[in-house]
């Protein structure tokens, strides 16, 4: 999952410094969340192994990624959360 949030941050950078301003702020944004979901589902997966609400099989979206990393892995504070 780590891989995951690496090829979403890389094209985000990439429309972010590209010449034409279409799209630019949109797909920026799209991209950093994207990279920013994965990255605690890759810490939720590393120590849970799944990232599934319980009978389910749709992933968590990122608030819950951030609450589980904050409250039950002790991954982030309550400082990080904002960010």
């Amino acid at each position: 999952m780590i891989a995951a949030a690496v090829e979403s941050l890389t094209p985000a950078i990439e429309l972010f410094n590209r010449p034409s301003p279409t799209g630019r702020e949109h797909a920026t944004v799209m991209m950093s969340a994207h990279a920013f979901e994965m990255l605690p589902k890759a810490a939720i997966c590393e120590q849970r192994g799944k990232v599934k609400f319980s009978g389910s099989d749709r992933s968590f979206d990122l608030g819950k990624c951030v609450t589980v990393a904050e409250t039950s892995l002790g991954v982030i504070d309550a400082g990080d959360r904002v960010v």
